[in-house]
């Protein structure tokens, strides 16, 4: 089932490009459509190569510590800037300051994709094999610090999310001593440093509202209350006039539905699958949910049956992917944020090829 979702998928995002062809006729350029193309196939087409490339699951395996690796270093990255200044080579912070602060961005791009992106890895570390405790509590309190550290909404909200995963996970499997690293180490440092301190408080007002210290929600940047903020992400693009004909919602309107996804930087409606729906209509819409439901489904019956841990870190960060996906555009393509739904779908194909048990 996920092979026959896997391949519509493609199928309908190759017409996506080629609707996009009308585009040139509109004075865009070859580089824009070209550029649009390549950021809508890159990691759908990613799970095809891992594919051909993994032999065994000790490949598979060095992958998934390559990524946690990465996402370790940009977590580096926040954290030298916030001491340091900002990096020449990474994306400009913020242009408003959050409270004074500017949000840095990381080696995964703009301020925004960290956020979106180090939930999977703190899965991923959180469910290996590795066996010091402590150890995996510091990388992934470091993680979790660098999210506080780019004053995004996002990055708070991940980090509550991954608190609460990660202490029934562990009174679950029995990790007593994990836990008891986690909190008393997270206790100790909020009371220790004040930046890391300020900088939460500064992200619960910011996010919440709720007035803590010195900081009140009339100064927070854009303040606008969390829900009417999730709820104009996952139903705004509904309540528009945007795609008003009948051969648009059945199709779209091609990659420039993307909107910066796919470089058109054209109106964006915050959510990773309407941006689908905009670009290639209910159908592909349609197609893209049978997709993701079909690997979720196919990671939980596999976990059923072997017990392998893996297969729930996949779904737990496919789980938190799609919570982000609702309200950020650019989650189900960008190589950091999409990294373990499209490496499931890849996984899910060895598995049945290769590494039957």
């Amino acid at each position: 089932m996920v092979g026959f979702f896997y391949f519509l998928t493609l199928f309908a995002f190759f017409i996506i490009i080629i609707e996009s062809f009308t585009y040139l006729l509109d004075g865009s350029s070859t580089y824009e459509l070209v550029n649009g193309s390549v950021r809508l196939l890159l990691m759908p087409t990613f799970a095809i190569v891992l594919f051909i490339l993994i032999r065994n699951a000790s490949d598979l395996n060095i992958i998934k510590k390559i990524y946690i690796f990465f996402i370790i270093l940009a977590a580096i990255s926040i954290f030298y800037q916030v001491i340091y200044g900002k990096l020449s080579f990474v994306a400009n912070p913020y242009g408003a300051l959050r409270f004074g602060l500017p949000g840095f961005a990381s080696i995964t791009g703009a301020v925004n994709t960290y956020p979106g992106a180090f939930y999977s890895a703190v899965i991923l570390l959180f469910f290996s094999s590795y066996k010091n405790e402590f150890i995996k509590v510091a990388l992934i309190l470091l993680m979790c610090g660098a999210a506080i550290f780019t004053m995004s909404k996002s990055g708070l909200l991940n980090v509550i999310l991954l608190l609460l995963i990660l202490t029934i996970a562990g009174i679950f499997f029995k990790k007593w001593r994990f836990l008891l690293y986690l909190y008393l180490i997270s206790i100790i440092i909020l009371l220790i440093s004040n930046q890391i301190l300020n900088a939460t408080v500064i992200a619960v007002v910011n996010t919440f509202g709720i007035e803590l210290l010195n900081s009140t929600k009339s100064s927070a940047t854009e303040w606008q209350p969390l829900i009417p903020r999730i709820t104009d992400r996952i139903f705004g693009v509904f309540l528009s006039s945007d795609m008003p004909t009948i051969l648009e919602f059945l199709f779209g309107t091609g990659l420039k539905g993307g909107s910066g996804t796919t470089g058109f930087y054209a109106p964006t409606t915050h959510n990773s699958f309407l941006d689908v729906y905009v670009m290639g209509g209910i159908t592909s819409l349609i197609i893209l949910v049978g997709l993701y439901l079909s690997v979720q489904i196919t990671l939980l019956w596999k976990f059923y049956l072997s017990s392998d841990l893996f297969d729930l870190a996949l779904f737990t960060s496919n789980l938190l992917m799609l919570i982000n996906g609702l309200v950020h555009n650019g989650v189900l393509f960008h190589p950091a944020m999409s990294f373990t739904f499209w490496i499931s779908v890849a996984y899910i194909f060895i598995y049945y090829d290769k590494l039957e048990s």
